[in-house]
């Protein structure tokens, strides 16, 4: 069973946007597992089966329940609650995206919150995301713009691919440079040993993963986070923070970033970018509002890919 009974609208221009926003209406009287079950998503004996293990576990989202069971995809789920939302699912693999369009949102707001400008008219931006509960990506993006924002649903998959082709191959054009209250003072090692061609090692020098590391860091430290964990998971990174001794879950991000993610933090820490099988651990130092802030970084490989743990030690914050 897959996503091709759920109604799936493949985007070519900005018409088939509009066209798309218009034809699709919330059915907020229906639940996520009917939806699913009329989308052929689901039967409905797993549907049944998933509600008796929900009400087991309260506070659980039905969604969960069912991946967890292993009777839908975090797609198959993401799409049905577009349906409910009454907010399209579409497919972007055939739209490009016009230039002007593009400058409307920053490359490391759209990479940090897995945003995608796709479209504008007069006041309104139509933006894609791969969740549509991410109120505050979208409301940040609103702010930022100071537009109407139209949200479009699509798979992380595809969001994934069409943020590294155009804010990652595409260069850092229109970008602004490093913000001022944040540098990276340990000086990076000479990668002498490592073909800096590559691929990956290009992504991680370029401006918006830059900015990317140092809006994770900042963030950290302006919430007095004593460290900051970057696990992949299924189909995403997710960017956790421990603060007061409690680890919270911020944002995720696509899993395309993730090579480059971790080698600009390995640059940063001064670790070879070349190993990833082998465990290793960095150091490095940020200067904010004229406080020295040290950083000790380690990276664990895993079966989903590298994760990182940066603990954030600011002597002046524990004074």
């Amino acid at each position: 069973m897959g996503l091709a009974v759920m109604q799936q609208h493949i985007i070519h221009t900005e018409n088939d946007l509009y066209q798309a926003i218009q034809l699709c209406h919330p059915q907020s009287g229906k639940h996520l597992g009917q939806i699913m079950v009329e989308g052929g998503l689901i039967t409905p004996e797993q549907q049944q089966h998933a509600l008796e293990i929900q009400l087991q576990h309260p506070g659980t989202h039905l969604g969960d329940t069912l991946e967890n069971l292993g009777y839908s995809n975090h797609e198959q789920v993401i799409a049905g609650l577009a349906a409910k939302l009454g907010i399209p699912y579409v497919d972007l693999s055939h739209y490009e995206i016009p230039p002007q369009v593009l400058r409307e949102i920053h490359a490391d707001t759209a990479l940090q919150y897995n945003v995608l400008p796709l479209a504008k008219h007069k006041s309104r931006l139509i933006v894609a995301t791969d969740n549509p509960l991410n109120w505050e990506a979208l409301e940040l993006v609103r702010f930022h713009t100071n537009h109407h924002i139209e949200a479009v649903v699509t798979s992380g998959a595809s969001l994934g691919k069409m943020l590294e082709k155009y804010y990652l191959q595409n260069g850092d054009d229109g970008l602004d440079d490093l913000d001022d209250d944040l540098k990276i003072v340990t000086e990076e090692k000479e990668h002498t040993d490592i073909e800096l061609t590559q691929s990956v090692a290009k992504d991680a020098q370029k401006k918006p993963i830059v900015r990317l590391v140092s809006a994770i860091i900042m963030q950290g430290i302006k919430s007095r986070a004593s460290d900051i964990h970057i696990r992949p998971g299924k189909g995403q990174i997710d960017i956790f923070y421990r603060i007061d001794g409690k680890l919270q879950l911020s944002r995720s991000l696509s899993p395309v970033l993730l090579p480059a993610l971790v080698s600009r933090i390995k640059i940063t820490g001064r670790m070879d970018i070349a190993e990833r099988r082998m465990p290793q651990d960095g150091h490095a130092r940020v200067a904010h509002n004229n406080n020295s802030i040290d950083l000790r970084i380690s990276i664990i490989p895993t079966v989903s890919g590298e994760r990182v743990v940066i603990r954030i030690l600011d002597k002046q914050a524990g004074l």
